[in-house]
């Protein structure tokens, strides 16, 4: 007796089809995007410190501005800065009144924004913080958090230059 090969035939349903490849291609995504999230950055020299969350980053951050010479490379940065602010300010000042403080607004809503060119300065991208302008014109450094503030915060050479959190 010869055995009868049967032949099965399927149906393919498109709809259910579809949803599957859906729903391995959401899946697939949803994988890519939460890998990338957690993605650590490799801080260095070159690192827009500025940029990173503060909190996720904090002792690689605190690690690195308290590696050697960085008390000094953010004081000849804060000089460059200052220096740069004060002949922006001593140039536009006028007589009225208010100009004064008019331009240490002004100053400082630069500064929030980062559009600097009217100072001929680039805000430096190492430093995770705030820069602004007290009713002086002095200006001042606010680390992001606390955590990333570094051993040398309390330096007297800093004094003045650094407001702590």
């Amino acid at each position: 007796m010869a055995s009868k090969k049967s032949k099965k035939t399927y149906t393919l349903d498109r709809n259910k089809f579809l949803i599957f490849v859906g729903g391995i291609v959401l899946v697939i995504a949803i994988v890519i995007i939460i890998i990338a999230a957690n993605k650590k950055v490799k801080i260095n020299n070159d690192t827009d410190i500025s940029k990173l969350n503060a909190d996720k980053y904090s002792s690689q951050i605190v690690s690195m501005y308290n590696s050697d010479g960085m008390k000094e490379n953010f004081l000849n940065e804060y000089n460059e800065m200052q220096n740069k602010i004060a002949i922006y300010v001593l140039n536009n000042t006028t007589s009225d009144e208010n100009s004064f403080k008019n331009l240490v607004k002004e100053v400082n809503n630069m500064l929030q924004n980062n559009k600097t060119d009217k100072l001929e300065l680039t805000i430096p991208d190492f430093w995770n913080g705030k820069w602004s302008l007290d009713e002086k014109a002095k200006l001042k450094f606010r680390f992001d958090n606390s955590k990333i503030e570094p051993s040398w915060i309390s330096d007297e050479s800093v004094k003045g230059v650094i407001i702590k959190n």
